[in-house]
């Protein structure tokens, strides 16, 4: 188990991380002391297209097996949460976002981590990233599911 005390406003907090806000208003009313403590679940980068009703089923499956996720609905906001998040371990990405964009998600990922497991879902299967370790159908999350278990194994 890893505990750090961070000062607000320097560095990042990774939502992987419980965290549990201390203030001494004796001392100082401003004072606010971040305890981090790292959980030891995997976290998953989903970046797709906004769903137009509901949740995602990626996420859904994911979060319900108990892995973390970070959701980022375009290609840009990929990117941010990756820069400030660069610890997730796996990235999935949907073919929806647009062939420019996902590209441009892929390279990051493997560029940084290239052992990140990065997963490439479009409907039938059909878009392909060479970069990409995984290419998948979004219209059958229980094969992402599977994948995170063999890769991740089981989460309690």
């Amino acid at each position: 188990m890893l505990l750090k005390i961070i000062r607000p406003n320097r560095g990042y907090v990774n939502p992987a991380v419980a965290l549990f806000s201390v203030c001494s208003r004796r001392a100082n009313p401003a004072l606010s002391l971040i305890i981090e403590k790292k959980m030891a679940r995997p976290t998953f980068l989903v970046a797709e297209p906004r769903p137009d009703e509901g949740i995602s089923a990626r996420k859904l499956v994911l979060e319900t097996a108990l892995f973390n996720v970070i959701t980022a609905y375009d290609g840009p906001e990929a990117l941010e949460l990756l820069a400030k998040y660069p610890e997730v371990e796996a990235v999935v990405v949907h073919s929806g976002l647009g062939e420019a964009q996902y590209r441009q998600i892929i390279a990051a990922a493997v560029a940084h981590r290239p052992d990140r497991l990065v997963v490439l879902v479009s409907p039938g299967n059909n878009a392909k990233d060479p970069a990409a370790h995984q290419h998948l159908s979004s219209h059958d999350p229980k094969h992402l599911l599977n994948l995170a278990i063999d890769r991740f194994g089981y989460q309690s």
